[in-house]
């Protein structure tokens, strides 16, 4: 206890059973009620499973209720020196209702893994789906670790719950009502005997359900918050290693480490207090029916199978409730965890509503656009910019100057708070996104490839395009030759961890792909950074290819490589401060001949 003590000082979590309220419990990104009832939906599209499991469920229900009233009238019928044909009877019936118990389990057991695989399948193909709809406002404080726990570990849990958790709980629940509807049915004094301690029990598990939801949510919370930190940490690793920065981040992860500690201690230390509870009312129950049966049994008022069956009843009844407690945590860990994947769904989706963009020529006009992150100072501040078809766009500017806003507001990312932007004539707020990021083709800074073979990832996006035009694109882009020199050719396997490409090889990879794509607009992040002089002279000549014909806006990190553009615009704090060409802006000696003397500004 003093080492919790300790964790709470230290690390800002002070024990949360002194917190729990209403207040609090309003603060919870779902109600229970509210992610029973998203649950209950999507299970409700499985009927015939569900019906198959509640027969199954209600089988079993009855067997075992029956096991102990067989048994006893087979005591007493043995006592009383019955015929051997009433004794073979019961025996056959104990023997028949042993074989349904086992078949009825097995195929609920079967069925249940059956619906719980499907219903979570489909739950993890909704959020995901919803994820790639949501505006990219929603994911800015929000790790990817925690959003791939919710995908992952939160969604596991719940399929276990689903699958074994939940059908134990309600056949514990039913099984448990009817012990004592039929106790009693048998003898309602020593029912009331047996059953005495059930009034603690209930006030017991009173207090518990009232503090162990919300402790689960935040052990759930914290699970979240430290799988974003390995997330963040292990892609940082190689820099954090080169700097010598790995005692900060072992100290942030044990941060992260002692609070998931703590959250767990408590959850399970009260979830693990509802089942000594549950041995101190068995032991109870049963010395009460003990003590009542014997006397009344003396007296003539119950028989020694009464007494048998009762007893059974009682150890069933346990045994029931010990099951319900020892699946609490699982099931409160569970819906935890499915709350916070269902709230991804309650986020509004992005809208693509407008006209489709077509025939694009790609006249592009920024006027007097002012913009600014949730919570932040403004980014850009009546920005104006015009970029005729065909021509090329370079923005340059110091880190922070806003040209990667540029971009993201000229592909809808965001919408601009003030001004328009323009393309062909069109305010873009009136184009569906669909159409208008169709328009567009994207080489960026880092190589994006995913884990498929070459020609997916040529065409990717584009899947109707043949293997000739891939080859063409690939032949265009430089990649032919070293391509072709891959043992498996195009249907080599990309994979992010692999090193048969270097990154200059993978930049000509993409740039195969926007030829595919062959967009009238293309963005440019500085696509030759970080290659050796070979291979940025190939990529030059691919880029060369590339922007032919189209209107291009680049993003320069060094300036040698937009000396031939159309238009340089400077940009310091989201505004212009000059525009030309490169010897226009030479001449000046201002901002711009300062980031040619100072390009480490422009990283």
């Amino acid at each position: 206890m003093l080492e919790h003590h300790y964790l709470y000082r230290r690390y800002g979590a002070m024990p949360l059973l002194h917190r729990l309220s209403p207040t609090t419990a309003r603060t919870l990104p779902m109600s229970w009620g509210e992610t029973l009832h998203a649950l209950w939906q999507r299970l409700a599209q499985y009927r015939w499973h569900l019906l198959g499991i509640g027969i199954a469920l209600l089988s079993t229900t009855a067997v075992a209720l029956l096991i102990p009233y067989l048994l006893g009238m087979s005591i007493d019928a043995l006592l009383s020196s019955a015929e051997s044909n009433d004794i073979a009877v019961l025996a056959a019936g104990l023997a028949a209702a042993w074989a349904v118990q086992w078949l009825a389990t097995l195929l609920q057991a079967r069925w249940s893994i059956a619906l719980a695989q499907r219903c979570v399948a489909d739950i993890r193909y909704q959020v995901l789906a919803h994820i790639h709809q949501l505006p990219l406002r929603y994911f800015n404080g929000r790790s990817q670790g925690d959003v791939i726990s919710r995908l992952t570990n939160d969604l596991d849990n719940l399929s276990q719950t689903l699958a074994q958790a939940m059908p134990r709980m309600v056949s514990s629940v039913m099984v448990f009502a009817g012990i004592v509807i039929t106790m009693l049915w048998l003898q309602p004094w020593l029912a009331i005997a047996g059953l005495c301690s059930a009034v603690l029990m209930y006030f017991g598990m009173r207090w518990v359900n009232a503090r162990a939801p919300l402790l689960f949510h935040q052990q759930q919370r914290q699970l979240g918050e430290m799988a974003g930190f390995l997330d963040e940490s292990f892609s940082l690793h190689s820099s954090a290693k080169a700097s010598a920065a790995e005692p900060p981040l072992i100290a942030q992860f044990n941060t992260h480490n002692q609070r998931l500690h703590v959250a767990a201690y408590w959850a399970q230390t009260y979830t693990g207090f509802t089942s000594k509870l549950m041995y101190m009312c068995d032991n109870l129950s049963f010395t009460l029916l003990a003590a009542g049966g014997g006397v009344m049994a003396v007296k003539g008022l119950v028989t020694v199978g009464i007494i048998v069956t009762f007893c059974e009843y009682t150890r069933q009844f346990s045994r029931q409730l010990h099951q319900v407690t020892n699946q609490i945590g699982q099931i409160l860990t569970a819906f935890a965890g499915a709350s916070r994947a269902f709230v991804i769904l309650r986020q509004p989706a992005e809208q693509d509503a407008g006209a489709a963009l077509s025939e694009v020529h790609g006249d592009i006009r920024f006027e007097a656009v002012t913009f600014a992150y949730p919570a932040g100072a403004p980014v850009l501040s009546e920005l104006s910019l015009h970029a005729a078809p065909g021509q090329t766009l370079a923005l340059v500017g110091a880190t922070g100057a806003g040209k990667s806003t540029v971009v993201q507001l000229l592909a809808r990312a965001h919408d601009v708070d003030g001004g328009r932007i323009l393309i062909d004539g069109q305010d873009i707020r009136s184009i569906t996104r669909s159409s208008l990021r169709n328009a567009m083709g994207f080489v960026l800074q880092e190589p994006l490839l995913f884990s498929m073979s070459i020609r997916e990832n040529v065409r990717y996006g584009h899947t109707e395009a043949s293997d000739a035009a891939v080859e063409q694109a690939c032949r265009q882009a430089h990649a032919h030759g070293f391509i072709t020199a891959l043992p498996r050719g195009y249907d080599t396997l990309i994979t992010q961890d692999d090193d048969q490409l270097s990154l200059g090889q993978r930049q000509l990879l993409t740039i195969a792909r926007a030829l595919i794509a062959d967009p009238r607009i293309l963005v440019l992040d500085e696509a030759t950074s970080s290659v050796d002089t070979m291979t940025e002279a190939l990529i030059q000549q691919a880029i060369h290819t590339l922007m032919r014909d189209r209107t291009c806006i680049v993003i320069a990190h060094r300036l040698n490589t937009i000396r031939h553009a159309d238009r340089i615009v400077v940009l310091e704090r989201g505004r212009v401060v000059e525009q030309g060409t490169h010897d226009e802006l030479m001449a000046r000696g201002g901002q711009y001949t300062w980031l040619q003397q100072h390009p480490e500004q422009m990283v």
